[in-house]
């Protein structure tokens, strides 16, 4: 039951800024991470497109050859800490 009240209350809070149906979360904390978890379950809950990133690709300066994770995936909303 708490799972379901966090996801409410998360809704709740950020919900009103993410009613487009092109939303896209970037994903940045580990799924064991409360934090990320909740985010991720609301992004399911819209509907949204979601991407998963870490450190080492998710700026340019990070990699070679290629964009990094936040310019080629253009997220709305990004889950961090």
């Amino acid at each position: 039951m708490s799972c379901l009240k966090s996801v409410s209350g998360a809704n709740h809070q950020v919900g009103h800024w993410c009613a487009d149906k092109n939303y896209r979360m970037l994903a940045y904390l580990p799924t064991a991470h409360i934090y990320g978890y909740v985010f991720e379950l609301v992004a399911q809950f819209w509907g949204a497109t979601i991407g998963y990133a870490r450190i080492r690709t998710l700026t340019d300066t990070s990699v070679r050859n290629c964009k990094g994770d936040l310019r080629e995936f253009k997220p709305q909303f990004l889950t961090s800490y």
